[in-house]
């Protein structure tokens, strides 16, 4: 097992005006499982290249067991690395992919069959050493690419997008096959991924990154539940969290938050933050999760202070739930339907707001103060 630590850490490419990667910084201890999530072009490969030796350092340190490895080869800092394209030698059986590694560090044969074995074994790859790249499936590769990774027995795992290729059924398998080799293991991973399904069923904790830059990090839940920003809180979750821009009022002893479509009442926590705010054409953005919003059955009483109705554009059934695209007045959202609803796309509905989960935006700079 090993430790990571990231202090101050730069990439400029050259002939690029902005840093792929600006200011990271970061510890990763003994075992952990850790996430590098955000959109395409976040930095996070390059952060991953970078620890893995594989980019320079444009500034900043990164240690590993407390050696700085900045000058260090990538074979001299005991890593392995899974790649999203497996990179399998397509001319070399299972068994040889998965002992080349052992072989160009001159193991004896006796060691090297053994460790293959095992770690054929650990993935149920046992009936497939003879096989030759071609003649595997794409899961079936990537788990020799797995194994070619697990007998080297590195202090270190990197895995860069290693499910992006395949459906959606084997991604799901190949998380769970993840997930149990590093409970088996307890070995150091870091992981890099653009789905956040992935992150967040996978991680200890995260690094949530967008313009090479750490957003947030922290727990999967804890991250989900609590956004520093709109970005994050944008990012997380499947379907994400809808966004709703309103004006901030006082009504008698209420104070509300209002947009073409209703008019809520927010709770007195907050109220209490949002009052010095509450002026003449203040606004904010209303953040609820798709979750947080549920249906009102026809004729049914309702409190009109907590709930908004809604134009439905469209609905997307997915077996056990509906997905519903409405509209709030300007704004566009989705809402969480029971698979027995009986709203209908092109008409309108009513729904619950439940306003003591939902979260609060600064409109101008997107950070949460609710």
């Amino acid at each position: 097992m090993a430790d990571v630590l990231l202090q101050n850490i730069f990439k400029v490419f050259q002939g690029m005006d902005k840093a792929a990667v600006s200011n990271v910084e970061a510890r990763i201890d003994h075992g952990e499982f850790i996430v590098l999530v955000g959109p395409s072009g976040c930095g996070k490969s390059t952060l991953l290249r970078m620890i893995a030796g594989l980019e320079t350092v444009s500034r900043g340190e990164i240690s590993i067991d407390g050696t700085v490895v900045n000058d260090m080869s990538p074979r001299e800092r005991d890593i392995a690395m899974v790649f999203q394209n497996y990179a399998l030698y397509p001319h070399m059986t299972v068994f040889d992919n998965m002992a080349f590694g052992l072989k160009m560090r001159k193991f004896c044969k006796e060691v090297i069959r053994t460790r293959v074995r095992e770690a054929a074994a650990m993935l149920g790859l046992e009936e497939l050493l003879h096989r030759r790249p071609k003649a595997l499936s794409g899961g079936q590769m990537q788990r020799v690419a797995l194994g070619r990774a697990i007998v080297r027995r590195p202090k270190l795992f990197l895995f860069d997008e290693p499910l992006s290729n395949l459906d959606a059924k084997l991604r799901g398998s190949m998380r769970s096959e993840i997930i149990k080799l590093h409970k088996r293991l307890g070995v150091t991973m870091i992981y890099v991924t653009h789905d956040q399904l992935e992150a967040m069923t996978m991680a200890d904790r995260l690094l949530v990154m967008r313009d090479g830059k750490v957003e947030q990090e922290g727990r999967p839940l804890d991250v989900y539940n609590e956004p520093l920003n709109q970005f994050v809180a944008g990012f997380l979750g499947n379907p994400p969290m809808n966004f709703i821009s309103c004006s901030i009022s006082h009504e008698n002893n209420d104070l509300l938050l209002s947009n073409e479509s209703f008019r809520l009442v927010a709770t007195a926590e907050m109220a209490e933050v949002l009052a010095p705010y509450a002026h003449q054409g203040s606004r904010t953005v209303l953040g609820v999760r798709p979750e947080d919003i549920s249906e009102v059955s026809p004729g049914a009483l309702t409190d009109t202070k907590q709930s908004v109705a809604a134009r439905i554009d469209f609905l997307e059934p997915m077996g056990n739930e509906v997905l519903a695209t409405c509209r709030f007045g300007s704004a566009e959202g989705v809402v969480r339907l029971s698979a027995q609803t009986k709203v209908r796309a092109d008409g309108t509905a009513r729904f619950n707001i439940d306003v003591t989960r939902a979260k609060l935006f600064d409109p101008q700079n997107g950070e949460r103060f609710f």
